[in-house]
């Protein structure tokens, strides 16, 4: 297949960080080699961590540098995979050699590791901590293949320095368009919502997570922004958006960018309004106080077949706050119901006791009530024989309110 390579990396302070005059604790980095590959990795310094930022910049560095060092042209899926898992190995020893150089304690350097070694249709993959990659199909769909690496209660993360029997490494044969890696910031606000598996009992049950496809487009589409035209700069554009300061309008171009080449122009616009109704991706980065980082790796040529309009629509955020609401706060809702129950027993009741006592009454009382009934009626037929006689000399009745004739 042929290949053309886009890719990108950012990693932006955090507001949490920005305020107290801290320095970015994560890190990232991507290279193109000359056998065509790309390697992309990020990593997140442990916030307990006081030097974790000089942990994961050593990280990212050391893997990037192993890497382009030892793969070749040539090589297998499986021979890149190796050069990965040793890649963590040579980044962790770079780090634990760093802290014994200035008389430091290695876990004062705590940090994550993402990485993955992509040729424009497979990947080797490897994962140390609560980070995430995403693979974007030839079929359009998109996927998280890496769980985060935490402890119990997802009380801490399970550091790069947890060692090899905590890293997770995989591959995946053909078929990949897009690949990226992100900090856990971004993979738990924007790309894989909590409420969209809060809610989601195949979410829940499996422990799959779900993708929000209007984030994962325009970062994992080149057409969306790497490729739009209107830019003179796209890598800006994007840094923009991870930053939060990016219009809506300009996000909502760039998803109509991305969609038009799979639907017309009134689906595009239709599913672009959509997202448009809440605008989360732009609402999302701006919640996010911790660090964010985002490498993307993307092969340019890969034919990339479209899923049915329904795939792209926006979620229906308010109905799945509802829904997350009533799970963890039922007594909320449940006591409204009861209300309306109580006032229908209550109904029920009222019945029963007139019936009752309708049932009891005495004969005597029976018999004036018929007497009374006998003559009710009479006096509705008297009534009723006037009427006839008056009918065709006038439309109005009592208080002059017209009646039909």
């Amino acid at each position: 297949m042929e290949k053309c390579m886009i890719n990108y990396g950012f990693s932006i302070k955090g507001k949490s960080h920005s305020t107290r005059n801290m320095a970015c604790q994560d890190a990232n980095k991507v290279i193109q080699l000359n056998n065509g590959c790309s390697v992309g990795l990020v990593a997140d310094g442990v916030g307990s961590a006081k030097s974790s930022d000089i942990g994961a910049k050593i990280a990212v560095e050391k893997a990037g540098e192993y890497c382009s060092e030892n793969i070749n042209s040539g090589m297998n899926l499986d021979q890149q995979l190796q050069v990965l898992k040793d890649s963590f190995s040579y980044a962790l020893n770079s780090i634990n050699q760093y802290a014994t150089e200035n008389n430091a304690q290695i876990e004062d350097f705590d940090t994550t590791l993402s990485g993955a070694i992509y040729d424009g249709q497979s990947i080797a993959y490897g994962h140390a901590g609560d980070g995430g990659i995403v693979v974007k199909k030839n079929d359009g769909t998109m996927d998280i293949i890496t769980e985060q690496q935490q402890g119990e209660n997802k009380q801490y993360v399970k550091p790069l320095r947890a060692g090899e029997g905590s890293w997770s490494f995989g591959k995946l044969d053909n078929n990949i368009a897009s690949v990226m890696l992100v900090t856990d910031g971004i993979l738990n606000e924007l790309i894989s919502p909590f409420l969209l598996n809060a809610t989601d009992s195949v979410a829940k049950a499996t422990g799959q997570k779900k993708v929000y496809n209007s984030a994962a487009e325009f970062l994992m589409n080149p057409d969306c922004v790497m490729n739009n035209k209107s830019f003179n700069n796209p890598k800006n554009i994007l840094e923009s958006f991870l930053d939060g300061d990016m219009d809506r309008n300009v996000f909502s171009n760039c998803l109509k960018n991305g969609y038009s080449k799979f639907f017309d122009e009134n689906l595009t616009k239709r599913l672009c309004d959509g997202m448009a109704k809440y605008s989360y991706p732009i609402w999302a980065l701006d919640q996010i106080t911790d660090d964010k980082t985002v490498v993307c790796m993307m092969n340019e040529q890969a034919k990339v077949s479209c899923q049915p309009p329904a795939f792209y629509s926006e979620p229906d955020w308010q109905g799945l706050k509802t829904t997350y609401e009533k799970m963890v706060h039922p007594e909320k809702f449940v006591n409204e119901q009861p209300k309306k129950d109580l006032e229908s027993t209550q109904q029920i009741n009222t019945d029963n006791n007139v019936k009752k006592q309708s049932q009891n009454k005495p004969k005597s009382e029976d018999n004036a009530k018929k007497q009374s009934d006998n003559n009710k009626n009479k006096t509705k037929k008297t009534k009723k024989t006037k009427t006839k006689k008056t009918r065709g000399r006038s439309k109005k009745s009592r208080g002059g309110i017209s009646t039909p004739a």
